[in-house]
């Protein structure tokens, strides 16, 4: 049996990894916001407000919009209130919460570096498209509800096919 060490609740994208457990800050989307930025009233997004408070906000770590369940990596932080984002087909609506999250940004070269992946839990069943740290494309067919993939995996595919509600990914200990 394995031993995890955090968790994330994953909203599956085909663009970005899964980023890694641990919010770096709750913002509500305010007017202004897009699909090329976040804007948050009273935010303090810049690394001179964050860095005392142990990490900083850049380029390649992800924002979870939990309102809309839709995925966008930040591209950089313009000032303390706003964030440009990697263009995006929905855009951010006022009053959406979003969380955000380091990146797991892998060079495509080398499967031997970045992120060392999550086992998934499902919380529902159904068919899931994923890629490993070996950089595999695979389809897992049929996961039954509760059931955990020691798989370690470092993306969640939205599409073809659409993977089932309640996906966790639980990062195991060395």
């Amino acid at each position: 049996m394995s031993t995890y060490i955090s968790s994330l609740d994953v909203i599956p994208s085909s663009s970005y990894n899964i980023p890694q457990p641990g919010r770096l800050a709750t913002p509500i989307a305010a007017a202004g916001s897009s699909t090329t930025q976040l804007v948050s009233t009273g935010a303090e997004f810049t690394a001179a407000k964050t860095r005392p408070l142990g990490y900083t906000i850049n380029g390649g770590d992800i924002i979870y919009n939990a309102t809309q369940s839709v995925v966008y990596q930040i591209v950089k932080v313009v000032n303390d209130t706003t964030i440009e984002i990697a263009t995006a087909p929905v855009a951010i609506a006022p009053s959406d919460t979003c969380f955000i999250y380091k990146g797991n940004v892998r060079p495509a070269t080398s499967a031997a570096s970045g992120s060392e992946g999550y086992s998934l839990y499902f919380g529902a069943s159904g068919d899931v498209k994923v890629e490993d740290v070996s950089n595999n494309t695979v389809t897992l067919k049929s996961v039954p509800v509760g059931k955990i993939i020691d798989l370690q995996v470092i993306k969640i595919y939205d599409s073809n096919p659409t993977p089932p509600a309640g996906i966790v990914a639980l990062e195991k200990i060395d």
